[in-house]
């Protein structure tokens, strides 16, 4: 398996950048579940669950059409030791599907989750994630109610 050097150069510098997208993402997803367990433990305006998901679209080009890929991640909970330890999304783990690979010019990098994610998840192409420009993400926050009603028949 070969890839071109300048591609190859462009997915070292992506994976590079999504860790650190992944930290800051992890950090925000963190502090967010936090708030959320509070609010739920104390049954805050009567909300009886939540959710909390992280969307993050691909664009190669202009960001005001559609994405040519979305990854997303369910996060509810990741304020807990042990959920966060289940995570993947900086987790220090090296993700790389090829490092046992002995041919693959990839096989002694260090992949983050999300980078992963791209090319063994979603089955992009090299040149599509090298292709890459801007990164969408949306963290979002479900509150969950439920409300009995109490009509007479």
């Amino acid at each position: 398996m070969t890839i071109d050097p300048k591609i190859h150069e462009r997915l070292k510098e992506l994976n590079s950048e999504l860790t650190v997208i992944e930290k800051q993402i992890h950090a925000t997803v963190v502090r967010l579940d936090t708030v959320l367990q509070n609010e739920l433990n104390s049954g805050v305006d009567g909300m009886y669950d939540y959710e909390l998901e992280v969307e993050i679209e691909c664009y190669n080009g202009d960001e005001s059409g559609n994405p040519f890929c979305t990854l997303r991640k369910l996060q509810k909970g990741i304020s807990s030791p042990s959920i966060r330890k289940k995570s993947n999304l900086a987790d220090g783990v090296n993700h790389n599907e090829f490092h046992h690979w002995e041919d693959h010019p990839m096989k002694d990098e260090s992949h983050c989750w999300l980078y992963h994610c791209l090319y063994d998840h979603e089955n992009l192409t090299w040149e599509q994630i090298a292709s890459i420009q801007t990164f969408c993400i949306d963290i979002i926050p479900r509150y969950q109610y439920k409300v009995s009603l109490h009509i007479s028949k």
